[in-house]
């Protein structure tokens, strides 16, 4: 279950494009931590990627940019898809 505070912080990185742009370029989840932190309201490096973690298994590689940009979600995934598979997994 991904953690309501990460829910909430995915609406408001949805509203910036930039960010979105930024977060999907970034090469490593710490990159994507950084380029976030100023929406995470004092969220730490740890809690983000543990957030960010509950969101690998649920985000199919094969999406195409067509299908991301059908989804209401799809900026959010795109700009997580990236980097979020270099995430250790759940325990």
């Amino acid at each position: 279950m991904i953690p309501e505070k990460f829910m909430q912080i995915g609406a408001m990185i949805m509203q910036n494009p930039e960010m979105l742009q930024k977060l999907a370029a970034a090469k490593s989840p710490q990159e994507a931590y950084e380029i976030a932190k100023p929406a995470l309201a004092g969220m730490s490096l740890e809690e983000f990627l543990a957030a960010a973690a509950t969101l690998a298994p649920m985000i199919p590689a094969n999406l195409t940019d067509e299908q991301l940009d059908a989804m209401p979600a799809g900026g959010i995934i795109r700009a997580f898809k990236g980097w979020v598979k270099d995430l250790p997994p759940i325990q």
